[in-house]
């Protein structure tokens, strides 16, 4: 396998909605990335610095995926080819290596993996979208004793502008759901109405024939009485 070594001193970004300084880590691993860009749409922006080297799976590397594959389970070797890129029918060309799908079930899925078999983390520096372009570089770290936290990077006006688009996001969000809930409603009660509009008149349709035809029967019966007695006068 391949590795690439984060040095003591690196600076990294993380994207967090829901981070507490005073008790910033509460999982078994988290994500960052390389620069602040990278992270800004998965939240306020946080800096951190490496206590330590960190030496991490080259998961971008063919060589690296080929041994985590032999050694994986099925759910595993699905996540690798789906998620990471590996495809099995090539492996042993050097070029192997896919598109990277970051869906974030699966990605903890492999990262809690990897990090239950003794792995600091993994690093992917060089990786293709599934929209034809550059995947933006990638740390998972297992250990989080070895990252200390700097600071803020998003300001308090930024915060409040994201609380303001969320709010915004969350209300229009909201009225689609009580506009889509009237016109189902509506749809029903129309679809109500016409039912009892076309029962109704099948009803006022009916009757009248049947009027006629047992009142035909009646005529004729009469008129057959007539003629009887007109016969054996």
């Amino acid at each position: 396998m391949k590795y690439y070594t984060l040095p003591i001193n690196s600076l990294i970004y993380r994207g967090d909605t829901s981070y507490d300084p005073e008790n910033p880590f509460r999982k078994k691993h988290y994500f960052f990335g390389t620069n602040i860009k990278d992270v800004e749409e998965y939240g306020i922006v946080y800096e951190f610095e490496t206590t330590q080297p960190c030496v991490l799976l080259a998961i971008d590397q063919i060589e690296t995926l080929r041994h985590l594959y032999e050694v994986a389970n099925k759910k595993m070797k699905t996540i690798l080819i789906n998620n990471y890129g590996y495809i099995p029918e090539t492996h042993s060309k050097a070029d192997s290596i896919g598109i990277r799908v970051s869906v974030a079930e699966h990605d903890n899925q492999l990262s809690e993996w990897l990090c239950g078999m003794g792995h600091s983390g993994y690093f992917i520096k060089n990786m293709r979208t599934e929209f034809g372009g550059t995947f933006h570089q990638e740390i998972m770290i297992c250990d989080t004793q070895i990252i200390k936290f700097k600071r803020r990077i998003t300001t308090d006006s930024q915060i409040e502008r994201y609380q303001d688009e969320k709010s915004m996001l969350d209300m229009g969000l909201l009225l689609k759901k009580q506009r889509s809930t009237r016109k189902r409603s509506s749809r029903s009660s129309r679809s109500s109405r016409s039912s009892r509009s076309s029962h109704s008149s099948h009803s006022s349709h009916s009757s009248p024939s049947k009027t006629l035809r047992f009142g035909g029967t009646r005529n004729t019966r009469s008129t057959k009485l007539r003629r009887k007695r007109k016969k054996f006068a």
